[in-house]
């Protein structure tokens, strides 16, 4: 907002005004002329400009939004960031981003500060200080970035993301789209479990077939497969839960399995769950 000013009839005018805008938000600029007045008093019988959109650009930006380089595992994501548009500063952090196989996981909503403040130890950044850039020089030149040691977890879904702006360290920069990635599991179906012959009171006969060479868990819970009480490893890997069990290592075959001794009782609901990983344990 301005004071008002008077203006020359037929002469362009220059008003510069002091407003402490911030970068890249959208704000509407009006400009209102009438004639008259003594400077002091204004009788609104002018007119009304038409609204100029305004918007501060940001100090720096990426000329492309990075992206991933190869496959990322659960300790190692390679992006690729194409030059910055000016010599500045960066920032790059890896987040959850939604639920995985493994259960629920709460996605926060990633801002400039969570880039800015990632060395900070309440970070809901993932991993430690390999697993992050802070504060680190940007030159104008494709950066191939290496986060290590990210401990991240197979099957969730985690969004890495890219942040820069110029030398004057007033967080006025650009933070980048979300290059969003999920782990892939160490081991996982070709074929999922299946009921092989009908359910007796001694267990259950059933066949799968795993894409990998690894181990695999197979429990018979009480319950119901809507309850979601077994669908974590941790859960299926844990047998004082089980009533019965079968654990195996597993190849590229059809495993043909029975599990027996469950002393199941007619018309009881009971849960079969299968778990599956490398052989790396």
């Amino acid at each position: 907002q301005s004071s008002p000013v008077n203006v020359t009839g037929g002469i362009a005018e220059i008003v510069e005004l002091s407003c402490g805008l911030a970068p890249l938000v959208l704000y509407k600029l009006l400009l209102y002329v009438e004639g008259g007045g003594d400077g002091t008093s204004w009788v609104l019988d002018g007119m009304l400009s038409p609204v100029v959109d305004v918007k501060v650009p940001a100090s720096n930006t990426f000329m492309f939004q990075p992206y991933l380089d190869g496959t990322p595992t659960d300790s190692t994501v390679k992006l690729v960031s194409y030059p910055a548009a000016s010599i500045g500063r960066m920032w790059v952090s890896v987040f959850v981003a939604g639920p995985g196989a493994n259960g629920p996981v709460q996605a926060p909503v990633v801002t400039v500060d969570h880039l800015r403040n990632n060395e900070n130890t309440d970070s809901i950044a993932e991993g430690g200080e390999a697993c992050r850039r802070s504060n680190v020089t940007v030159l104008r030149l494709v950066e191939e970035i290496e986060l290590s040691g990210c401990g991240l977890t197979r099957g969730v879904t985690y969004s890495a993301y890219v942040y820069v702006e110029d030398e004057s360290n007033l967080g006025d920069g650009t933070l980048s789209n979300p290059v969003t990635f999920t782990v892939e599991p160490s081991n996982e179906f070709v074929v999922k479990p299946l009921l092989t012959s009908s359910t007796t009171t001694d267990g259950v006969t059933f066949s799968y077939r795993s894409k990998r060479v690894g181990a695999a868990w197979a429990r018979i819970f009480n319950g119901h497969s809507s309850d979601g009480e077994w669908d974590t490893a941790s859960a299926v890997k844990n047998e004082t839960l089980a009533r019965c069990s079968d654990l195996r290592n597993v190849d590229l075959v059809t495993q043909n399995v029975q599990i027996r001794g469950c002393d199941l009782t007619p018309n009881q609901r009971y849960v079969l769950v299968v778990y599956v990983e490398d052989d790396l344990g």
